[in-house]
């Protein structure tokens, strides 16, 4: 397997050199393709965690925000480990998210939602998926993985926050504006004020 300096892989990915991302892959797939795979994903799955964390590393030379505090193997496999951890996480969420829809398991999942003083179960899972999948991408993320019971500290890491304290007011602001949105919605608000008539 040919050598070539962690300079030179940089400036190849910087040129777009087709040699120097065969050379990468020669390098550093396998053990890509063997950690997505222990993680509930298949090769299609590794292959387009490998490109997508060539692209970041592009964009990051590109933007000359790139610091190296390691070999450029172990920084460009901790990319792609972390790339997949979200995309795994998401694709969990959003199956469990399904999975307590189909199985009425949704009340469990989101008790704060019992704020909005709807009774009717069926209805209150209709306008959160709704408003849930008009949410912000970022919201949506921090909201599953709340629900997953992720920590503060792990949706931080997982979600590329600088800190916890931006994870908290994010999640308060992101479940604020979902609860906000449902209020908003004129089936919540027939419902709740035909129920209030009562």
């Amino acid at each position: 397997m040919m050598q070539i300096s962690d300079e030179a892989i940089l400036e190849g990915i910087r040129l777009k050199s087709q040699f120097v991302v065969e050379v990468v892959y020669d390098h550093h797939f396998s053990k890509i393709r063997r950690y997505v795979l222990l993680n509930s994903g298949n090769d299609e799955d590794a292959e387009d965690i490998f490109q997508e964390g060539l692209m970041v590393i592009y964009q990051k030379i590109k933007n000359n925000n790139l610091v190296l505090t390691s070999s450029f193997g172990t920084f460009f496999i901790s990319i792609c480990k972390r790339l997949w951890l979200k995309k795994a996480t998401r694709q969990a969420s959003s199956q469990r998210l399904k999975h307590a829809a189909s199985t009425g398991n949704f009340l469990h999942m989101e008790a704060w939602l019992d704020e909005l003083q709807l009774n009717d179960e069926v209805l209150k899972l209709g306008l959160y998926q709704k408003h849930y999948l008009e949410l912000p991408q970022d919201c949506k993320q921090v909201l599953s993985l709340f629900m997953e019971g992720f920590s503060i500290k792990e949706i931080a890491d997982i979600v590329g926050y600088e800190n916890e304290d931006y994870v908290k007011t994010r999640r308060f602001k992101c479940k604020e504006l979902l609860k906000k949105n449902i209020k908003k919605d004129p089936q919540y608000r027939k419902y709740f004020y035909n129920d209030k008539n009562h």
